[in-house]
């Protein structure tokens, strides 16, 4: 798939501010649980 560049900086900065408010990002692997 072609990545649109609008839509990848959407995601990426959305993906940050969850990071940075603690919350959990979708496709996050648990390492504890080995997935």
């Amino acid at each position: 798939a072609i990545t649109r560049p609008a839509e990848a900086v959407e995601y990426i900065s959305r993906t940050i501010a969850q990071l940075e408010k603690g919350e959990r990002v979708c496709g996050q692997v648990d390492r504890a649980r080995g997935y």
